[in-house]
């Protein structure tokens, strides 16, 4: 996702989901939205996994490739050249 769409938008994505899934910061605190993988990113992450575990990883690598999918979807809809790399 990062080679094709910019490790930025990968990392806010990771970010925002994390927020979404934490519940309500029950099972860690939010935190910003701004695209750098860093302590409190990595912190979440560890947050995230002491309490989904493995499935829970699963869960959180398809909604990061859905929301990936939605992207590219998004950018065929705005610039009807970019229909010939929407398959790959």
């Amino acid at each position: 996702f990062g080679v094709n769409s910019g490790i930025g938008r990968a990392a806010k994505f990771l970010q925002r989901l994390l927020n979404s899934l934490n519940h309500c910061g029950e099972h860690y605190p939010d935190i910003r939205v701004d695209g750098a993988v860093g302590r409190m990113t990595l912190q979440s992450l560890k947050g995230f996994y002491a309490k989904r575990g493995e499935s829970g990883m699963n869960v959180l690598a398809h909604a990061v490739n859905g929301l990936r999918i939605a992207f590219c979807v998004g950018i065929t809809e705005d610039n009807e050249s970019q229909e010939v790399f929407a398959f790959g």
